[in-house]
């Protein structure tokens, strides 16, 4: 027979630790602490550089397609403006080699882009202004230098073959790029979209655009000599701050001794 006066266990009255009382604390708890670590910022600055890829990626595609059959563009503006049919002949083989290695020089900047951006995703992370003065700039710099190489090979191999054909080439990125066209000397016509050649100056217009394939090669190199430049101004700079208190001891005692 049970006892019908023993005392009933007590109930377990513990908080429950598992919830909260407060909706989507556990996703702001996550987020918080992908930023405290440091994920979020890693992520914000690789995403950037992505975008970047692709937004030259989609942009190149365009031009290269838009430039082909606007009211300026290549059949509507230089193209229709020549004057015998033999110069039309290889202006049109122009257009289809312009077409091929500009579309191939953007996917091949595009790729650039995106494997310096892998590379900075797998740098270690121990700190925002550490992984943007160590990491970022220094990728940032390679990108620029090897974007522009790239661009500037692609001039020099276009416009020789604008002099061997004596005609027109299609550049579509040549509106963009307008600026490093004026900088180097670049014929060019058709509103920056053609490369021009002429056999009357076969001479001038091959030093022209041999000297735009060797200033590539120039860019490429100073932009890793601007980034071990870079690199060993940190350094300086890392040194003379760790110098800094040994510097301000000898100081405060002179001036306490006066």
């Amino acid at each position: 027979m049970e006892n019908q006066y023993s005392t009933p266990e007590p109930e377990n009255v513990a908080p429950n630790t598992k919830g909260s009382a407060f909706p989507f604390s556990e996703k702001i708890d996550k987020l918080l602490s992908k930023i405290d670590d440091g994920n979020v910022f890693k992520t914000l600055i690789v995403l950037m550089f992505r975008l970047s890829a692709f937004g030259f990626l989609l942009g190149g595609l365009f031009f290269s397609f838009y430039s082909m059959l606007f009211s300026n563009g290549y059949f509507l503006g230089p193209w229709s403006g020549l004057d015998a049919w033999y110069w039309k002949v290889t202006a049109v083989l122009g257009f289809i080699i312009g077409l091929a290695i500009s579309l191939g020089a953007i996917y091949f900047i595009f790729m650039i882009i995106m494997k310096r951006a892998k590379q900075l995703e797998n740098k270690e992370y121990n700190g925002l202004l550490e992984y943007i003065y160590k990491h970022t700039i220094p990728t940032c710099i390679i990108i620029f230098g090897e974007v522009v190489a790239s661009l500037l090979f692609t001039i020099g191999i276009l416009g020789l073959f604008a002099t061997l054909l004596g005609s027109l080439v299609y550049f579509p990125l040549g509106g963009v790029l307008s600026p490093l066209l004026n900088e180097i000397g670049v014929a060019y016509g058709g509103g920056y979209i053609t490369l021009a050649g002429d056999w009357d100056y076969i001479e001038y217009l091959s030093v022209m655009y041999l000297f735009s394939i060797m200033s590539s090669l120039m860019y490429l190199i100073g932009a890793y000599v601007a980034k071990e430049v870079y690199q060993y101004a940190c350094k300086l700079v890392i040194i003379f701050i760790k110098f800094l208190p040994r510097l301000a001891i000898p100081l405060a005692i002179r001036k306490r001794n006066e």
